[in-house]
């Protein structure tokens, strides 16, 4: 996840860059929050979805959804007023997660053993970079 500005959730994009040999058709990207409870207060689970189709590149970039960004400043601006301190805050944010599914042609989840190798590339400068947790179907709630 690329946030060029790292408060500001316009500014944010899905970057992916799939080894073309494991044949990942389709992404199914993830905005994850588990509930959980603060004193008395419930706070309850998040998950949204958004498919991607690779059909004609293992790459690229794509910003994120329009309701993802909505959902995330209502929760930004929700937990400010809650949060007692910014260590609370700091706790929220960590809670959210993005991760994202691989799926093959025909849409069952699919091995990625060369994406997922252990090598990578870096630059010097990666702080507005997040990694995305790779999702099993058994990290999602509802079905997809």
């Amino acid at each position: 996840m690329l946030k060029i500005e790292e408060n500001n959730p316009e500014t944010y994009y899905f970057v992916w860059n799939l080894d073309p040999r494991d044949q990942v058709a389709a992404l199914d990207f993830f905005l994850k929050k588990k509930r959980g409870y603060s004193g008395t207060n419930y706070h309850p689970a998040i998950q949204m979805k958004d498919e991607i189709s690779l059909d004609t590149s293992s790459y690229g970039i794509r910003k994120l959804p329009n309701d993802w960004k909505s959902m995330i400043e209502e929760i930004k601006t929700f937990e400010a007023t809650k949060a007692t301190n910014t260590f609370n805050r700091f706790i929220f944010e960590h809670h959210l997660r993005f991760g994202w599914v691989p799926y093959d042609n025909h849409h069952k989840v699919t091995d990625i053993t060369y994406s997922l190798n252990g090598s990578g590339y870096s630059v010097n400068n990666e702080e507005n970079f997040e990694r995305m947790f790779h999702f099993s179907l058994t990290d999602l709630e509802i079905a997809h």
